[in-house]
């Protein structure tokens, strides 16, 4: 099923870092059924930031895995 773009909500990274960093966080309420339901988005800067912040390139690797299927949103280049 593909979704609709108006139906995604781009997640940035201050989300992620609450997502990730805290059980039951408010942040991991919210995030959890816009992936269960395919609506969660990130750009490329936005992963890049988030994989940034772990210490231990097993975790990053982890989380890369784990966002690998997200809904990307690709940038284009405004002149």
């Amino acid at each position: 099923m593909t979704i609709p773009p108006s139906d995604l909500v781009l997640i940035d990274t201050c989300i992620w870092v609450g997502f990730f960093n805290r059980n039951q966080s408010a942040e991991l309420i919210t995030v959890d059924p816009l992936l269960d339901d395919d609506r969660a988005a990130i750009t490329g800067m936005i992963l890049a930031e988030i994989l940034q912040g772990f210490r231990r390139d097993e975790q990053a690797d982890w989380v890369a895995s784990s966002l690998k299927g997200l809904q990307r949103f690709r940038l284009k280049k405004m002149m």
